[in-house]
């Protein structure tokens, strides 16, 4: 049974813990060790995370005390959806893009949009997301259309 709650700075230095090691087990293949280093350093530390929290959403997944699971968005965009990697293809990470898309079409987004890793591209297009011409150096830029409130019951 998993709970999908929203972040408190005590979740930071679980949280981090859980995305470092998912970079350096899931990503390792696909990046070079450099790269990820930087990311953990810099952009993946539990004080980055906290102020990540104050201008986004943050969703944390818990199995009982243990987070399994986290995903961002800030405004329509989707960010930094990890899982442990021993709980990869059961779900979660699907679960947690539902409850994202979900809160993004409550604030009216006609959209969403998300960098996805090479490494996460397969799981990403089979949500729906299709990758636009843009990218940077270590991810692909996505999106899909989702519909709003509004759409839905034909106004």
């Amino acid at each position: 049974m998993i709970k999908i709650k929203k972040f408190e700075d005590a979740n930071a230095v679980q949280l981090s813990s859980l995305i470092t090691r998912n970079l350096y087990e899931v990503n390792i293949k696909d990046y070079k060790k450099e790269l990820l280093d930087e990311l953990a350093r810099e952009e993946y530390n539990p004080d980055e995370i906290i102020n990540k929290s104050k201008k986004s959403e943050i969703l944390v997944v818990f199995k009982g005390d243990q987070i399994i699971g986290t995903g961002r968005l800030e405004k329509n965009w989707i960010y930094d959806v990890f899982v442990l990697p021993e709980l990869h293809n059961q779900g979660i990470g699907k679960e947690i893009m539902q409850e994202l898309e979900a809160i993004a079409k409550s604030k009216g987004y006609a959209k969403t949009k998300l960098p996805s890793s090479i490494t996460a591209l397969a799981f990403y297009e089979k949500l729906g997301y299709k990758a636009t011409n843009k990218r940077t150096k270590s991810s692909r830029m996505m999106e899909k259309k989702i519909r709003t409130m509004a759409k839905r019951q034909g106004r």
